[in-house]
């Protein structure tokens, strides 16, 4: 939906005669993703993946979490997305 492409869509669970987004998104490819949490298996795995920036609850794991993220990156072969520590 954030391509020039509008054709056709269809899918299990939707039927689209054109993707169209409007109005379009402000930033180009796509709005930044944030995703939020602390799960190891998922959430840290698709921060790697997808997100642009990422929010986790500072705690007493946030160490291990933030090492667990770093590794995540390093498999998904992409560069840690930005850690904004707020007090």
């Amino acid at each position: 939906m954030w391509s020039d492409n509008d054709g056709t869509f269809e899918d299990k669970h939707y039927r689209l005669d054109r993707t169209l987004s409007w109005p379009q998104a402000l930033s180009c490819p796509h709005p930044p993703i944030l995703v939020g949490g602390a799960g190891e298996k998922k959430t840290l795995r698709l921060m790697a993946r997808y997100a642009d920036s990422c929010n986790i609850f500072d705690s007493l794991e946030l160490a291990h979490k933030l090492d667990v993220r770093r590794e995540h990156c390093t498999a998904q072969l992409s560069v840690p997305v930005p850690f904004v520590r707020w007090s």
